[in-house]
């Protein structure tokens, strides 16, 4: 542009009648509209929005750059003409002052309905992204230093924030656990199927958590492992299934009461590393894209236990976060169920808490975060906050009347389910010689992921001095 109109003799440079602009508008007044983000047929590749020129003078969104849902940067040269600007043969468009933006070009081309091709449109596109139906924004930004084209900053000109229709897929389809690392065959796994490993025990479940029968032909894991539901199948409303890495190995560990569960197996594996996961309907729409990671939970990293989410209907953007999941309750997860109770270890209870940034300094197991004396794995192991000082004290004695004798009892707060931490009750009359004796008394469930737990003596109180303690110890 800037070539054409001070090289090129002439007071108004135009190409085919329309003006190249001279210099561009100090506040460019383009509105984004139209968001076309559920197209139809069986993919997105006919997604579009339209950007609208309001002004009399053309705007150059050369270098442009789109963000938010979609991502593009505008090629030097893309001009959207000024409200009003005649055609190439004379006459007059409504559509001269605006610019399709596609996801692909020569699928936009091939509409048949308006918009479409022979209409005086200008077509750009090749975005990065999608127009999500879940609802979204368009970013329309300019360089700030277009002249010396560093393009390092930007400032936005337009936007769009728009509302979707999410699709009964993206809004009741749900993935609850993940077995990515699975333990290693036993002798008798071996003997039953020689040559087996322990990928071959990986599994993911999914539930339905819909009031209706959700039809997924068509839908896929398109990134992490491959896998596509085949034609007709549907979930049951509430109702769980399963996909497997090897259908015999999954049957040779968990029996064959599962098989009604099993929709089939997917290529490839799941990497025990972590990795991005991407389950698309069958329009194309992302139902979840997340990244999980084995530094989350080590008991999920090939000692046996899954991954498995807090609650069944996890928000879809909370995947991607460590405290979104748990550790399954049982060794080799629970393929098909839900799980009565989840397990805990400190890894899992420090990602609640610190920044990966902090994990080998104030997040260390025997770290003070805040000061008040107590190691993070005493705050961990007897139900504090770490970040929190607290001179609440860890242990409350009391008695227990049975049958009219009073024991010696000591209270005091854990995580629910912990695998990672022993606990022994001791007694001593000497406050030298302590041995475990101690019986659980009561178990109150605090519903935050604690538990309030009470052990009493075996012996009677008497004029006998008895003492009790909590030793708690991490292998």
């Amino acid at each position: 542009r800037a070539y054409l109109y001070n090289e090129i003799a002439g007071a108004a440079p135009a190409i085919a009648g329309q003006s190249i602009p001279a210099a561009q508008p100090a506040a460019p007044a383009l509105v984004i509209e139209s968001v076309n983000f559920n197209p139809g047929g069986t993919n997105q590749d006919g997604e579009y929005f339209i950007l609208r020129n309001t002004t009399t003078a053309a705007v150059d969104i050369s270098n442009w750059r789109l963000s938010g849902e979609v991502s593009m940067d505008f090629k030097a040269g893309t001009i959207i003409p000024a409200v009003g600007t005649a055609t190439s043969d004379g006459t007059s468009s409504s559509y001269v002052n605006q610019l399709i933006v596609a996801k692909k070009q020569q699928v936009f081309r091939a509409r048949t309905t308006s918009p479409k091709a022979a209409e005086y449109r200008q077509v750009v596109g090749g975005y990065n992204g999608q127009l999500t139906a879940r609802g979204g924004t368009i970013l329309l930004s300019r360089a700030d230093d277009p002249a010396n084209l560093l393009f390092t900053s930007y400032t936005t000109v337009a936007s769009n924030t728009y509302t979707g229709a999410p699709t009964a897929a993206q809004t009741n389809l749900r993935i609850t656990e993940l077995n990515y690392n699975p333990a290693n065959p036993t002798a008798a796994e071996l003997l039953a199927q020689p040559g087996v490993s322990a990928s071959d025990f990986e599994f993911i479940e999914l539930i339905n958590n819909g009031a209706t029968s959700l039809a997924l032909a068509g839908a896929q894991f398109q990134r992490g492992v491959e896998f596509t539901f085949p034609t007709g199948y549907t979930l049951a409303a509430g109702a769980r299934c399963l996909l497997v890495a090897n259908v015999l190995a999954f049957r040779a560990r968990y029996g064959t009461s599962l098989n009604s569960l099993i929709v089939g197996e997917y290529l490839g594996n799941l990497d025990n590393s972590g990795e991005q996961i991407q389950l698309t309907d069958s329009v194309g729409e992302v139902i979840l894209d997340f990244t999980y990671s084995d530094t989350w939970y080590p008991p999920t990293d090939g000692s046996g236990r899954s991954l498995v989410t807090r609650v069944q209907n996890t928000a879809h953007t909370a995947f991607d976060t460590s405290t979104a999941w748990a550790i399954s309750g049982a060794v080799g997860g629970t393929p098909g169920i839900a799980d009565a109770s989840t397990a805990q270890v400190y890894e899992g209870w420090r990602n609640t808490y610190f920044a990966p940034a902090d994990f080998l300094t104030t997040a260390a197991l025997l770290a003070d975060a805040d000061g008040d004396g107590l190691s993070n794995f005493i705050e961990y192991a007897f139900g504090h906050a770490p970040l929190a000082p607290d001179n609440t004290p860890l242990t409350a004695g009391g008695k227990i009347n049975i049958t009219g004798s009073d024991y010696l009892s000591i209270t005091f707060t854990r995580p629910k389910n912990a695998i990672d931490v022993t606990y022994q009750i001791e007694v001593s009359s000497n406050l030298t010689s302590w041995a475990s004796s101690p019986l659980l008394a009561t178990t109150t469930d605090l519903g935050d992921g604690r538990e309030q737990v009470t052990y009493r003596d075996t012996t009677p109180m008497s004029t006998t001095p008895r003492y009790l303690r909590v030793r708690a110890t991490k292998p």
